[in-house]
């Protein structure tokens, strides 16, 4: 091989390294099997909550919410933070369902009657698509349960997914979460014992299709809870997700 030709085919060797080293980046970043938030709505949520979370002052798990960012005070049970969350970044006037309700305020029931109806496959204007299989939910995902015999001020319970769930060796699914509870907080938060928002480790059991069909807090080796669970995933839709940074 001449001088010539063999500096053709080093640029078109290079040229084609570069074209799959571009064409793998690409596709691993739209992979389903990627670690971080499926798309630009729940990466705002994801963000949001961990904005939240790292400039906590003081919070407790109260059901009338009460947050104060600039005092960073975080006063709100489960369903108030995860609202506040969603609706400083991706609840638009015009959306439906959980976030917007007139001057009504969701509870964890309604975020899990509203994912269950969601869509497995949304269309472009769909503002929010049902997870099924657990081990497919990705951080910025919202797991919501009902329970099947309400109690005063306790409908159920609803979490932001802080990392991509893991399958553990006897099937049992571990998920990271961000929530308000008056559990003490896990390992992944300084603030233990205290009620309030958190960072905790929960578990679940799935079915054969790997949907999620009983949740354990606390302790793994608790017996699962079996209510309604449904995960919902925020969508961009046609609007421009934002993340409103003005204190509540």
């Amino acid at each position: 091989m001449n001088r010539r030709r063999k500096h053709l085919f080093d640029v078109a060797l290079v040229t084609l390294l570069l074209t799959h080293t571009n064409l793998c980046s690409l596709f691993a970043k739209e992979s389903p099997n990627s670690d971080g938030p499926a798309n630009a709505a729940s990466q705002s949520v994801y963000d949001e909550a961990m904005r939240i979370l790292t400039g906590i002052h003081s919070t407790k798990y109260e059901h009338t919410t009460d947050i104060d960012e600039k005092a960073g005070r975080y006063y709100c049970d489960c369903s108030g933070f995860v609202g506040y969350v969603l609706n400083r970044t991706v609840a638009k006037e015009d959306r439906k369902g959980p976030l917007h309700n007139g001057d009504h305020r969701p509870v964890a029931a309604e975020f899990e009657r509203h994912f269950e109806a969601a869509p497995t496959k949304p269309k472009r204007s769909d503002l929010w698509q049902r997870v099924e299989r657990l081990e497919d939910a990705r951080p910025g995902d919202v797991i919501a349960w009902a329970l099947a015999v309400p109690k005063p001020n306790d409908t159920g319970h609803v979490v932001i997914l802080a990392e991509r769930p893991v399958v553990e060796s006897d099937g049992i699914v571990k998920v990271e979460v961000i929530d308000s509870t008056v559990l003490p907080s896990a390992d992944l938060t300084p603030d233990k014992g205290k009620s309030g928002i958190g960072r905790r480790s929960m578990w679940f059991t799935v079915d054969k299709d790997g949907r999620p069909t009983g949740y354990i807090r606390g302790s793994r080796t608790s017996k699962p809870k079996t209510d309604s669970i449904s995960i919902g995933r925020a969508l961009p839709g046609d609007s421009k997700v934002t993340t409103k940074r003005r204190a509540a």
